[in-house]
């Protein structure tokens, strides 16, 4: 009888060790994605902050949302949109380095912290964001409006660098947006 209770016991702190790691693993990973989620980047770039302002090192903050996803979930339903939103993160992760952190912030924002990346390389790396990242379905192509900031230069907390980060992301959101008006 001790041996089963014993037994009985073990088991259920097993369980509930288990039950422990996967849900702190779901506040880790983005579901539908598979990307790091924004629980995960917060605390991250808290760290990250910490880590540059002892050591004296640079970082750049991407914040990403996706131009016309709207219209593929409008339009083929939620199935197919969470499918883009795969896709999209895939080749945002792809045309990164390893040691870039990529996360989904919400809805069809992600968001990147670029370690040791200084101010000066980042238009270079949403060039190539831009260029390499869409995914058509039907006759709707989804790219991608991006904004940065960069620490320290826009910002020494999570807060500032984020609110810069997505001002600028709506300024390139508004470029396209004239621009799409412009080619009709």
């Amino acid at each position: 009888m001790l041996t089963y209770t014993i037994f009985s016991l073990l088991l259920l702190l097993q369980g509930y060790k288990i039950n422990r790691l996967s849900k702190r693993k779901a506040t880790i990973k983005d579901p539908i994605t598979g990307v790091y989620s924004r629980h995960f980047f917060e605390e991250y770039l808290k760290e990250e902050i910490k880590k540059a302002g002892r050591f004296g090192k640079k970082f750049v903050i991407l914040f990403m949302d996706l131009n016309d996803f709207k219209m593929i979930n409008d339009t083929y339903g939620h199935y197919l949109g969470d499918h883009a939103l795969k896709i999209m993160a895939s080749k945002i992760k792809d045309n990164l380095r390893d040691c870039d952190i990529v996360s989904r912030w919400g809805g069809d924002e992600f968001v990147a912290i670029l370690p040791e990346t200084p101010c000066g390389e980042v238009l270079e790396i949403i060039y190539r964001l831009y260029h390499n990242v869409s995914y058509s379905i039907g006759t709707f192509k989804i790219t991608l409006s991006i904004g940065y900031a960069c620490y320290p230069e826009h910002g020494h907390t999570l807060d500032e660098l984020i609110q810069e980060a997505d001002k600028s992301m709506y300024k390139a959101k508004t470029v396209y947006k004239e621009m799409k008006r412009g080619l009709r």
